[in-house]
């Protein structure tokens, strides 16, 4: 490791606006940077960069952080603190477990959230009236995801669709109905449910799109990761 020059550095300092700058370069560039690259970068001369790595180096090493500063083939680096590296491989491991129970949600699953979230408090049949397609495979799956949940019943159920209690009587239970949870907020990056945009928001962007990046639109949305699924998304019309 190349070694620098550390001097005259107190306990309690700050990182310069400079140093902190360096941080943030290095931390999205998991290669490496030389020094040319970062004078440039920085629009600092080699005598400012050389007191920023400084800085950065001492913050890093004497104040029990989980990073390092290195310099290896050339190139200034961040690196993990090698004596993480139990914590490391746990973080991996995890990572795979968590990877293996993740899956692309389908443009259809994808149909019926956007329709819950807009709609809330929303019954399956409305869902269904407003697609034109059953959908009790999709709304399962998304239960089982934790991206709706059942929120209660609305209305009255309708004669066929009432069943026997166990006395042999005809109940009259209302529709479930579904609404989104947190995870689904903390999925979309939202706030609450009032961040999500509105229609007009929307029709507005789609506006704007040019008829091929319309389309590449609409297969990264249907990549959105969130569980797992080895089948259909849909037992009820959609493949």
């Amino acid at each position: 490791m190349r070694q620098l020059e550390i001097e005259n550095l107190n306990l309690n300092f700050k990182l310069s606006d400079l140093a902190a700058k360096l941080e943030a370069v290095l931390f999205m560039s998991p290669d490496g940077l030389s020094e040319k690259i970062l004078l440039e970068v920085l629009g600092a001369n080699e005598a400012e960069l050389r007191g920023a790595l400084n800085e950065l180096d001492w913050v890093l090493e004497y104040n029990n952080h989980g990073i390092k500063l290195k310099f290896i083939a050339n190139g200034w680096v961040l690196e993990t603190e090698p004596n993480f590296y139990e914590v490391l491989e746990r973080l991996q491991a995890v990572k795979a477990e968590a990877a293996k129970k993740r899956v692309q949600l389908r443009r259809a699953a994808v149909e019926v959230l956007a329709i819950v979230a807009y709609n809330q408090p929303v019954t399956r049949s409305e869902i269904e009236e407003l697609r034109g397609t059953r959908c009790e495979g999709i709304l399962s799956r998304l239960l089982n995801y934790g991206l709706i949940k059942i929120s209660g019943r609305k209305g009255k159920a309708k004669a066929e669709g009432q069943k026997d209690n166990a006395d042999g009587q005809r109940t009259s239970r209302g529709a479930l109905v579904y609404r989104t949870t947190d995870r689904f907020l903390e999925l979309f990056g939202l706030e609450n449910i009032s961040s999500l945009p509105s229609l007009d928001e929307i029709e507005e962007e789609l506006i704007d799109l040019e008829p091929e990046n319309l389309a590449a639109e609409s297969e990264s949305i249907n990549e959105l990761e969130v569980g797992n699924e080895n089948e259909n998304e849909d037992k009820g019309g959609d493949d």
